[in-house]
C-alpha cells in the first residue's frame, strides 16, 4: 500500500511527500503519525533558525527554473557573495528536484559544483543535498564521498541529538556507492561512522525511557517509529549495499530485529503480577487505590486523592531491550494526559530487585515527586 509520509524538512525544502512501501499492518499506526505530525508544527521549524533567509524571500529566485543558470568558472568576490552564490545553485537542486525534472546537464554542473564546495555547506544543507542525490539516484566520484563524510564527521563532532540526524542517517543509507569505485578502508569508516550516529540516535540514552529521555526533546514518538521502521526497511532487505552488519554493534542489531511489527500487536495484557505487587506496597503506604475504566482501558491503579493513575509497565509491555513502551501503553498514557490525571509510569525493571523495603521507599519518592 502506498502511503504518503512528510519528511522532516524545513522551508528550504518545502514539503516533501516521497512515497514509500508499506506493509498494510503498518496503515492504522502511520496515519496515527500522520494525524500527530498534523497537530504539531515543530518539525517544519526545523531548519527555520538555521537559513539564510536572504536569498529564498528574493522573488526572483522562487519557483523561478530560469534562474538557475549554474557558472561553473563564476569569480565571486567575497565570502558573502560567495555564501549567497552556494544557497542558490542549492536552491536550484531542490527546484528541479520539486519539479521532478531529470536535467542531466544541469545536474552535472550542479552537483560537480556544490560537491567541489561541500565544505561551504552545513548540515540542514547536506542533508537536503543528500535527499536530491538519493531522488535523482546520483552515483558520486570516490574523491566527493570522502569529501562528504570528513565535513559530516565535523559537522556531527559535537551535534548529534538534533532533529536532523535522523534524516541525515536515512539519506546516507540510501546513498550509491559502488564497491569498485571505493576502498575497504572507506566503507569500513563509513560504517564505524553511521554506527556511532546509530548508536546515539536510536537507542534512548542512558537506557531511560522514551518518553523522558532526551530524544523526546528533539522529535516525537511517532517520528521515531518512523524513523525506525525505515532503518529496518533498508537494514532487512539490503537496500544499502554498502552498509555491513558486522561493524554495526550488537546492541543496535538487537534492537532493529527486536523491533517487529507484532511487536506492535502484542502484549497489550497488564501484568497484573507486577500490578499486585505494586498495590501492596501502596496499601503499606496508607494509599487508598481504586480500580477506573476509561475509554475501554482498565485502570488498576487510580489514586482519586491525587488524582494520579500509576501505570506499571512490565519487560512484557516495552520493546525488547528497551524501556521503550509498545504503542498500545503510549496510546494509553497520551489518553490520560489529555483527560488531565496525573500519570506515573513504574517500570518494572526500574524497582530496587531484592530488598521490599528499598522497593516502598522508591515508590514513595516517585509519588512523592509527582504529587507535590
Amino acid at each position: 500500500m502506498l502511503g504518503k509520509r512528510k519528511y522532516i524538512h524545513s522551508k528550504l525544502v518545502g514539503k516533501i511527500k516521497p512515497n514509500f512501501i508499506y506493509n498494510k499492518q503498518y496503515n492504522d499506526f502511520i496515519s496515527l503519525a500522520n494525524e500527530h505530525d498534523s497537530k504539531s508544527g515543530a518539525s517544519s521549524k526545523l531548519y527555520e533558525n538555521n537559513t539564510n533567509k536572504d536569498l529564498f524571500e528574493n522573488e526572483r529566485y522562487n519557483n523561478e527554473e530560469s534562474q538557475c543558470v549554474i557558472k561553473p568558472n563564476y569569480e565571486l568576490n567575497g565570502q558573502r557573495n560567495k555564501d549567497r552564490y552556494n544557497k542558490k545553485i542549492l536552491k536550484c537542486l531542490i527546484l528541479l528536484k520539486n519539479k521532478r525534472k531529470r536535467d542531466c546537464d544541469k545536474l552535472k554542473l550542479i552537483s560537480k559544483y556544490i560537491f567541489n564546495n561541500i565544505n561551504s555547506y552545513d548540515i540542514f544543507e547536506i542533508t537536503n543535498i543528500l535527499y536530491c542525490t538519493y531522488f535523482f539516484s546520483i552515483i558520486l566520484k570516490k574523491e566527493d564521498l570522502y569529501k562528504l563524510i570528513k565535513r559530516l564527521k565535523l559537522l556531527t563532532f559535537n551535534n548529534k541529538n538534533d532533529t536532523v540526524m535522523y534524516e541525515l542517517i536515512l539519506n546516507l543509507l540510501r546513498l550509491k556507492i559502488p564497491n569498485e569505485t571505493v576502498d575497504t578502508n572507506f566503507l569500513f569508516d563509513l560504517n564505524i561512522f553511521l554506527n556511532n550516529m546509530l548508536h546515539i540516535v536510536i537507542m534512548p540514552k542512558g537506557g531511560s525511557p522514551m518518553l523522558n529521555s532526551s530524544i523526546n526533546q528533539n522529535i516525537s514518538y511517532f517520528n521515531y517509529i518512523y524513523f525506525v521502521r525505515e532503518i529496518q526497511l533498508i537494514y532487512h532487505h539490503g537496500f544499502c549495499p554498502w552498509l555491513n552488519q558486522k561493524y554495526l554493534d550488537t546492541s543496535i542489531l538487537q534492537f532493529l530485529n527486536s523491533f517487529q511489527n507484532f511487536v506492535m500487536q502484542q502484549n497489550k495484557n497488564l501484568d497484573y503480577h507486577f500490578i499486585n505487587d505494586v498495590v501492596n506496597i501502596l496499601y503499606k503506604l496508607n494509599c487508598q487505590v481504586n480500580y477506573l475504566s476509561l475509554y475501554n482501558y482498565d485502570i488498576p491503579i487510580f489514586i482519586e486523592e491525587f488524582n494520579l493513575i500509576i501505570e506499571c509497565i512490565s519487560d512484557k509491555n516495552t520493546f525488547e531491550g528497551t524501556l521503550i513502551m509498545t504503542p498500545y501503553f503510549l496510546q494509553r498514557y497520551n489518553l490520560f494526559k489529555k483527560l488531565n490525571y496525573k500519570v506515573l509510569l513504574l517500570y518494572k525493571e526500574s524497582l530496587p530487585p531484592t530488598n521490599e523495603q528499598d522497593k516502598i521507599n522508591y515508590i514513595k519518592k516517585l509519588l512523592y515527586d509527582i504529587i507535590k
